[in-house]
């Protein structure tokens, strides 16, 4: 039966046709009508399809076909819809025989004949449009009706080139994604309509001047590629139109890979963020503090990246306010509380954090002068200012405040990218209930800001050197200790004793700390060692499987064998600080000083099945105190090869 009805149905439409049956019947679908009749419309000589571009006052050239034998259409009406679906232009053409042919149809003898123009208006204002057609009989009876969406921009309307940062993003992290929009006039139209779309999802969309051509896309749970779209329109579509394909389009592949994460918590634990600006899809305040306001914005701050992150420009002439922020309080006063900033800029002047009252009179400052960052507090007695000995060259501010009162005034210590720095201290006066915490503005640093945060540190300050670490070498990260906690690492065994504080470990004489797990010796390895040359000299020992020393490195940069005998030195790079390579085949070692080349190179009696790292004090009779211990994959280092040698073990 199904096989009769497929051959008999051509047989149907044939005699149809031929025995001049209405087109409009319900025998034929849409798409047969549209076969029917073909209608064609050019402007400047290019025939215009679904989402063609126009400009405004262009003349549309109408011109129209049929099949032999079917019904003669005797009126052509075209209707331009702007975005609220009200008619801005119409023309009608009408023959003779037009029954209901209104006064103002343009009379023509025979719509298959050339028909005049249809011209645009030459006001028309930037936008997707609709032309919509009707065709119909001498009766009025509909015979096809069709839509062609018009795009009218600017001259020169378009867009240029898309990139995304990071090119391989983490899961679940943020992506900045930027596109370039071309106008000829000096000021591209601020109305236009960017919609960005995830594997064919609408994640973010809005006006140019808005700052839509640049947005923020959250990155999935699973590590795959995905499809990133941008579409231009001349303003903002109707919503029926809203996925209708740009002829301004541009998409890019988004790669998704755990690799790209972070090693673990940034700053120790989420929760003690009271105040947290990640200044990623928005100005939001993540914090856990109460929020009885939202940030209030000056200006306008714009998404912008910078090498190595993105994030929003603030300045003299932007400036977020947090009504209500401030750092956590101990009995009206601040702390212990840590504040943290994450800003690029390329000048080494200005605030970066002011505290102010219900009035907006400063109570306390922090800012850079010369590239030295600075506290102040302000009271009756005037203005108090402690300044730090850490200095900022430019580039990424990797900046911490811990701020801790005591006895009524406030204790500092500075961190700049991890490596920390007492200040003295200043007097504290009692806050008001009313504060505000304020972010650029007049006098203030220009940059991008990353982040900022107020880090409550009643139960230990957050892990600085480590954040600092994790961002710096992410998956090649082994080892960041800055000794930030109170307690010894967890992951670390003591033998003999130790104190820790003030961002510093502090070993008695012949103690060590052990750390765990093994180190990866398939790679190159980097260490660092900052320590306090006002004591004795630690050094970092590597220990078998037993806890037996093979081999020792000391704060000095003496290298010996387990057995006491030399093996080559490694020259300090600066004051208080311990930094090189270490690459291994086997039994056979090699150490190299920073950015030099081969210092020492030894063989043991065997190959060990694991290798662990120890900090460690010799000395019998003094103390000896670390800032930080670094063990990271060497990436950048050489591979273990025949090299010329600079110190060799006897």
């Amino acid at each position: 039966m199904t096989s009769r009805l497929a051959w008999a149905l051509p047989l149907v439409l044939v005699a149809a046709l031929f025995s001049g049956c209405d087109a409009s019947s319900k025998l034929f679908s849409e798409a047969e009508r549209r076969s029917i009749y073909t209608l064609s419309l050019e402007s400047e000589g290019t025939r215009l399809a679904s989402s063609s571009v126009v400009q405004a006052g262009a003349a549309i050239t109408v011109s129209l076909s049929r099949m032999s034998g079917t019904t003669v259409p005797e009126s052509l009406e075209l209707s331009l819809l702007d975005s609220t679906g009200t008619s801005v232009a119409s023309l009608r053409y009408s023959t003779p025989k037009d029954a209901k042919a209104p006064a103002r149809a343009v009379a023509v003898a025979d719509l298959s004949a050339s028909l005049p123009t249809f011209a645009l208006p030459d006001s028309l204002p930037p936008g997707v449009y609709s032309l919509v057609t009707s065709l119909r009989d001498s009766a009025g009876a509909l015979l096809q009706e069709g839509e062609t969406v018009l795009f009218v921009g600017e001259n020169g309307l378009g867009l240029g080139s898309l990139s995304l940062y990071p090119p391989t993003a983490a899961p679940n992290s943020a992506v900045l994604l930027s596109v370039a929009v071309k106008a000829e006039a000096e000021a591209a139209s601020p109305d236009a309509w960017l919609a960005w779309s995830a594997d064919g999802r609408v994640f973010a969309e809005g006006r140019l001047g808005d700052g839509l051509d640049k947005a923020v896309w959250t990155a999935p749970a699973r590590d795959g590629a995905y499809v990133l779209d941008v579409d231009l329109y001349p303003a903002k579509p109707a919503a029926k139109l809203a996925r209708t394909p740009s002829p301004w389009h541009q998409e890019i592949k988004g790669m998704v890979s755990s690799d790209a994460a972070l090693p673990g918590d940034e700053y120790s634990s989420v929760d003690n963020l009271a105040i947290h600006l990640a200044f990623a899809s928005d100005l939001s305040d993540s914090g856990t503090r109460a929020q009885a306001a939202k940030p209030s914005v000056t200006g306008k701050p714009s998404l912008e990246s910078y090498p190595g992150g993105f994030g929003y420009r603030l300045g003299p002439e932007a400036r977020l306010v947090l009504p209500g922020a401030s750092p956590p309080q101990t009995n009206r006063l601040l702390g212990p509380t840590t504040l943290l900033w994450r800003i690029y800029a390329s000048e080494k002047d200005g605030l970066i954090y002011r505290l102010a009252n219900e009035s907006g009179a400063d109570l306390l400052v922090v800012g850079l002068e010369a590239g030295q960052p600075y506290v102040e507090t302000l009271d009756q007695a005037g203005r108090h200012r402690s300044s730090s000995s850490l200095r900022f060259v430019g580039g990424l501010l990797n900046l911490a405040l811990d701020i801790s009162p005591e006895n009524g005034r406030y204790t500092f210590l500075w961190s700049l990218d991890g490596q920390a720095s007492a200040a003295s201290s200043l007097p504290a006066a009692n806050l008001p209930a009313q504060l505000s915490s304020i972010l650029g503005g007049a006098g203030s640093l220009p940059g991008v800001w990353d982040e900022f945060a107020a880090y409550d540190s009643a139960k230990g300050p957050p892990a600085l050197y480590y954040a600092a670490a994790a961002r710096a070498w992410r998956k090649d990260l082994i080892l960041a200790e800055g000794f930030e906690a109170q307690a010894l690492p967890a992951l670390a065994t003591l033998n003999g004793k130790a104190t820790t504080g003030s961002r510093r470990l502090v070993l008695s004489p012949e103690s060590s700390l052990d750390f765990s797990p093994g180190l990866p010796l398939a790679r190159p390895l980097a260490f660092s060692l900052a320590w306090d040359p006002a004591g004795s000299p630690p050094a970092l020992d590597f220990l078998d499987d037993g806890r037996n020393l093979l081999f020792r490195v000391s704060a000095l940069g003496k290298v010996s064998l387990g057995d006491g005998s030399s093996a080559g030195s490694v020259t300090a790079s600066e004051k208080g600080l311990l930094a090189f390579t270490l690459r291994s085949n086997g039994a056979s070692f090699e150490i190299a000083a920073k950015d030099s080349l081969l210092s020492s190179r030894f063989a043991l009696a065997s190959a060990p099945a694991s290798v662990f790292l120890s900090l460690s004090n010799p000395d019998p009779g003094r103390d000896s105190a670390a800032f930080s211990v670094l063990a990271r994959v060497a990436t950048d280092a050489l591979s273990l090869k025949a090299v010329p040698q600079m110190a060799k073990a006897p």
